[in-house]
């Protein structure tokens, strides 16, 4: 609820000034970071066994860990990368990847909105 309430500011922010605020957006961003990382981290440790045939990672838990922080932290910059950042300022492949990125990010939630949409 607290990452949503956050992108509302920063959109109602960007829409009334046409700029983007750096504070919100960041915190904004790293809700988003932190809530995909923890989400990826619960669905890896249950496919290991880990509380289901498994009572302890054991020597396993240290590279979840870093597995973990390694995507947090890509997660966040990839995060602060396409939202901070205005894409004429990039050149070349950076752009087409941007671009690319933002399709198959709107082509997911419009898939994950059919999804929902023939499920009621």
């Amino acid at each position: 609820m607290s990452e949503m309430a956050l992108w509302y500011f920063e959109y109602a922010n960007f829409n009334a000034n046409g700029s983007r605020p750096a504070a919100i957006t960041f915190w904004a961003v790293t809700f988003s970071a932190v809530k995909k990382t923890v989400s990826r981290l619960l669905l890896l440790v249950v496919s290991m066994g880990y509380g289901v045939v498994r009572p302890t990672l054991g020597a396993l838990t240290l590279k979840v860990l870093l597995l973990g922080v390694g995507y947090f932290m890509a997660s966040e910059a990839l995060g602060l990368f396409e939202n901070l950042g205005n894409i004429n300022d990039f050149y070349g492949k950076a752009r087409l990847i941007l671009i690319f990125s933002a399709l198959s990010q709107t082509l997911e939630k419009l898939q994950v909105t059919l999804a929902f949409c023939a499920f009621i």
